[in-house]
């Protein structure tokens, strides 16, 4: 989903009459925290889909993006990020966080 080629409307089947899915510029990335790497679906193109390095303990992953110098801009114009999940009709719980790493050593109290 992350590597739409262009512009094109998706069917209603779901209710998503005139979403429209853009091209991309926002990857994901490797990491060195990474502990697994998610493979597209089987019923999805390379064109609309890719792999997915992502740490995973269990109850959540977490992944990296990065963004374009162009994505990067129209963040800062805009302020706002869209997210697009493929989950039927529903949505998985997800967080969002721009920061250097998620991954912080905590000190002991030894």
């Amino acid at each position: 989903m992350h590597r739409g080629d262009n512009r094109r409307e998706t069917g209603n089947e779901n209710g998503t009459d005139g979403f429209i899915q853009g091209r991309s510029e926002v990857k994901p990335i490797q990491f060195k925290e990474q502990t697994k790497v998610l493979q597209k679906p089987e019923s999805m193109t390379d064109e609309e889909c890719g792999t997915l390095p992502i740490w995973n303990d269990g109850k959540r992953c977490i992944s990296c993006w990065k963004m374009s110098f162009k994505e990067r801009l129209k963040a800062l114009l805009y302020g706002k990020i869209w997210i697009h999940v493929l989950s039927g009709e529903t949505q998985p719980p997800i967080a969002i966080e721009c920061d250097k790493t998620v991954f912080i050593k905590e000190e002991s109290d030894d």
